[in-house]
């Protein structure tokens, strides 16, 4: 059972990373913008931030298909996501609010919510981290998958959801 838990953390986590990172490299020009937005290196690294953050991204989800890898892969999303909810604090903290958050999927601008699910998808890494990758029945890879999409779907409400909590919010202290 419990490899069966931790294989599907794992799927789900490298496919909310694989989201993430199409969104960044399918418009690479608007990530750079991203990146810049969060005024945490000087402007002329912005470029080569923003290619190491997709390449990094690009070999977390990699490493984290195969069991022989997957550990490095965790440790490598556990990193990114604590990296990212640091930077995000930062902003927070200085009261930069209004900036996409670059994540992927809808546009969402900061606000503490992403620092609880940064702290729950790296929580949810530590199970494979911990958990010995162990070889699937055709059964239980199928159950993985279905497991890993149903994750995923929830994973993509809950940034729906809180979309348009912010945008409301957004509206109603517009409108005070």
């Amino acid at each position: 059972m419990m490899t069966l838990v931790s294989s599907s953390f794992a799927l789900f986590l490298a496919l909310v990373f694989l989201r993430a990172f199409m969104h960044k490299a399918m418009d690479f020009t608007q990530f750079q913008g991203f990146v810049s937005d969060y005024r945490i290196m000087p402007d002329k690294l912005t470029f080569p931030l923003a290619v190491a953050i997709v390449a990094t991204e690009l070999g977390a989800i990699s490493l984290s298909l195969f069991p022989q890898t997957r550990t490095l892969g965790m440790l490598i999303i556990i990193t990114l996501l604590v990296v990212y909810a640091a930077v995000i604090a930062i902003n927070l903290q200085r009261g930069h609010r209004h900036i996409e958050c670059g994540c992927g999927g809808i546009p969402q601008r900061l606000d503490t919510s992403l620092l609880w699910r940064n702290a729950v998808l790296a929580v949810m890494a530590l199970v494979p981290l911990t958990s010995p990758a162990l070889p699937l029945t055709a059964a239980a890879v199928v159950a993985t998958i279905m497991a890993s999409l149903l994750l995923l779907f929830a994973f993509m409400l809950f940034e729906n959801i809180n979309a348009i909590r912010l945008h409301r919010n957004d509206t109603l202290h517009s409108q005070i």
